[in-house]
């Protein structure tokens, strides 16, 4: 799983760096961009001789985008004072600034982590999630359309002029062709866990599409609820799956895309259908976050819709369904980080 990240974020980078050359017409090659195991004190490094920025897992992993892409620019201004205005000064002197200047960013190297701390409103959503995994079915419901209605109120009353702590998240591995019960995850994913979704490819060194991996764009919070609902389903998919196909033999043993089609479809009018209820309930309304869609579309200012369709045995499929509408999200959201002090990033 932190493999397929690493690799989704190597080409985020890699691509971003080539973007922010040619929109800021910087008289820059390309460089390589790679993400690195940096320790807990450095977030970025510069490789003249190489031409390498490193770029660090931790920062990845734990901040926001505008954390990361300052990082990278950070590292930028460097590989500038190196290949454009060749100056022999210090690490941090006047052409360094002069380059952070043209860049967009503050030469004080500074990542605040304050906000890695985790939230109340997270611990209450983590333990009901706990809950739902009760063997009282009254309980678990109960308990599952708390922490929906919890998590409903706490995006939707999120400040209109509140920045967010918005990211990207790679999700899933890199492959040449994605099945259509993965988009319809995605699409769970999209329509009732706060974040958005993209199918983006992937070019090697020379611009050759390597395969198509999925972006999560949210804040912190939402995509670590997400990145767990993600790899639950798709593990709950194939135990199921194997259960299915150990009762019915041979006949269905080619069949498991019209199984796992039905069975995150039977899933998905489960969710809207809990969602409906808690929107009545509450008088709330659908949320839509105006901050996250101009993170994405600043990111993403040309995006294509695809439809993917497949053909299905009925049968199977029904059979699906009705296995998803039984289907819970069980407890193992997210883990505590602790507050730490700004770290400095080297040059």
């Amino acid at each position: 799983m932190a493999q397929e990240k690493i690799r989704g974020w190597s080409f985020i980078l890699q691509s971003h760096h080539q973007k922010l050359i040619e929109s800021l017409g910087l008289n820059l090659k390309p460089a390589r961009v790679l993400i690195s195991d940096l320790g807990t004190s450095t977030l970025g490094l510069w490789h003249a001789q190489s031409r390498t920025i490193e770029i660090s897992e931790e920062l990845i992993f734990n901040f926001s985008w505008v954390d990361i892409e300052h990082t990278l620019k950070h590292e930028m201004a460097h590989q500038l004072v190196d290949e454009v205005y060749s100056a022999q000064e210090a690490p941090h002197g006047k052409s360094f600034k002069k380059a952070c200047s043209l860049l967009g960013i503050s030469s004080e190297a500074r990542v605040d982590t304050q906000t890695l701390k985790e939230s109340t409103l997270k611990k209450r959503i983590t333990k009901l999630l706990a809950l739902s995994n009760s063997s009282n079915e009254n309980e678990a419901a109960a308990a599952l359309a708390k922490a929906h209605e919890l998590s409903c109120k706490h995006n939707l009353n999120l400040s209109e002029d509140e920045q967010g702590n918005f990211n990207i998240l790679p999700i899933g591995g890199i492959r040449k062709k994605i099945p259509r019960y993965e988009h319809t995850v995605i699409g769970i994913l999209n329509e009732f866990y706060f974040v958005k979704v993209l199918q983006n490819y992937r070019l090697n060194d020379v611009g050759e599409k390597v395969g198509w991996q999925f972006e999560l764009y949210g804040d912190l919070e939402n995509l670590t609820t997400a990145e767990y609902v993600y790899y639950f389903l798709i593990n709950q998919g194939d135990d199921l799956w194997l259960s299915y196909k150990k009762k019915h033999g041979r006949e269905v043993s080619r069949k498991k895309r019209f199984f796992l089609t039905g069975l995150y479809d039977g899933f998905y009018k489960k969710l809207r259908h809990e969602r409906d209820e808690i929107l009545n309930k509450f008088a709330l309304k659908k949320i839509h976050d105006v901050k996250l869609d101009e993170f994405f579309a600043h990111l993403n200012p040309s995006v294509r819709r695809r439809t993917v369709r497949q053909s299905v045995d009925p049968k199977i499929y029904n059979d699906g369904i009705s296995e998803g509408k039984k289907m819970r999200i069980h407890h193992g959201v997210g883990t505590s980080s602790s507050g730490q002090k700004p770290r400095r990033i080297e040059g």
